[in-house]
């Protein structure tokens, strides 16, 4: 796991640690969701561009591919390892969930190369 990715989690994890974190009555990200955050980042397959990071007012950590408004993915983490996706390509919506194993979920290594495609660009 790159050095960027694991510094943004951790700040992630600091900053939307108390409740209403966002000025809304947003949960707080909690140690447990920041720990299932790291392993997951963990698994990404090192020819995958990194993602950004940011929290959902569920109190989830978030990781987003982004090519462009009709190509994207975002997965949620929660304290549970439960991943929650939901990706728009081009005219094709989908989404869905899967329990990290550990692993990275085929579904997900085949929805970030479809969303950041073969673009030079894309890839870090």
């Amino acid at each position: 796991m790159n050095q960027e990715l694991i510094t943004q989690i951790e700040e992630v994890g600091q900053s939307c640690s108390t409740p209403g974190w966002d000025g809304y009555g947003a949960e707080p990200v909690m140690p447990a969701t920041a720990r299932q955050a790291h392993a997951f980042a963990g698994t990404f397959p090192p020819d995958l561009p990194a993602p950004a990071v940011g929290a959902e007012p569920d109190g989830h950590i978030t990781f987003e591919w982004y090519r462009a408004p009709e190509q994207i993915l975002s997965v949620s983490v929660d304290a549970t390892g439960a991943l929650y996706y939901a990706a728009l390509l081009g005219t094709e919506k989908t989404h869905g969930t899967e329990l990290f194993r550990g692993r990275m979920p085929n579904v997900l290594v085949d929805l970030i190369s479809r969303v950041v495609g073969s673009e030079s660009d894309a890839r870090k």
